[in-house]
């Protein structure tokens, strides 16, 4: 059972270091997509001993938050991967901040034998309280995102989904993402959504034969409840009570390294 971790991290290089060192074993990969604000040597030297088994990806992106530029940063990380030929059984995409709540090896057993991709969905309303994000269209100005005006990329012929931008998935799923980014058929109706990470691979899976393959549960806990822009920096307290999930990771800690 081979694993790829596919990483967006920007942050916190002592204690990526220290995701690393809970997640990689002989038949796991990891490549790290670093915010091309960061300065990569820095994480570069943090993570110098796993230099044979982690991968940081050259090619960067220049992320804003909310823009079409995080759906980028992950297709960056599924081309090095499938460059890399490594061939797992499932990808999982996590942040830098995330960290694993069970055993490895429960993590393995839990996917071994399996076919099933795990990402949260639920079909977009219109009418719900985050309509704006994708009826209106938004642009990156001085670096912040701003409304401007009705966005006409928005297509009433497909149904749209939404859900966590951190899923596992299998490799032929992960080729099938890849082959339509780069198809292009959906990157204009998602290039002016407000934080497109969030319903660009859901919408794109449950509109094909994917659909039967997918698990409404990405198994990962995190917790909305201050209802911010981010969830909640988890503390002991939610780590006892994650611990009682179906949940293999956590998103997200702050180990103060």
């Amino acid at each position: 059972m081979k694993f790829a971790y596919l990483i967006l991290a920007h942050e916190k290089p002592n204690q990526l270091n220290y995701l690393v060192s809970s997640i990689l074993n002989e038949d796991t990969k990891i490549f790290i997509h670093l915010d091309k604000k960061c300065d990569i040597n820095i994480f570069h030297n943090a993570l110098e001993k796993y230099k044979n088994d982690v991968i940081f990806l050259d090619d960067r992106i220049d992320i804003h938050w909310g823009t079409f530029s995080m759906v980028e940063a992950t297709i960056k990380l599924f081309e090095c991967y499938l460059n890399s030929k490594f061939n797992a059984n499932y990808i999982h995409l996590i942040s830098g901040v995330c960290l694993p709540i069970k055993p490895n090896d429960e993590i393995k057993k839990f996917f071994c034998n399996n076919n099933k991709n795990y990402l949260n969905y639920e079909l977009v309303n219109i009418y719900d309280n985050f309509s704006y994000r994708y009826l209106y269209k938004w642009i990156l100005k001085d670096s912040e995102i701003i409304y401007d005006g009705i966005n006409e990329k928005y297509d009433n012929n497909i149904k749209y989904y939404k859900g966590s931008q951190w899923f596992s998935i299998t490799n032929e799923c992960l080729e099938y993402l890849y082959n339509i980014y780069n198809n292009g058929v959906y990157n204009e109706k998602f290039k002016y959504i407000q934080i497109p990470d969030e319903m660009y691979f859901q919408t794109i899976l449950l509109n094909t034969e994917f659909k039967n393959t997918i698990v409404n549960n990405n198994l990962r806990y995190i917790d909305w409840s201050e209802k911010n822009k981010h969830p909640k920096t988890l503390n002991d307290d939610d780590l006892k009570i994650a611990l009682n999930t179906c949940c293999f990771w956590g998103r997200k800690f702050d180990l103060g390294m």
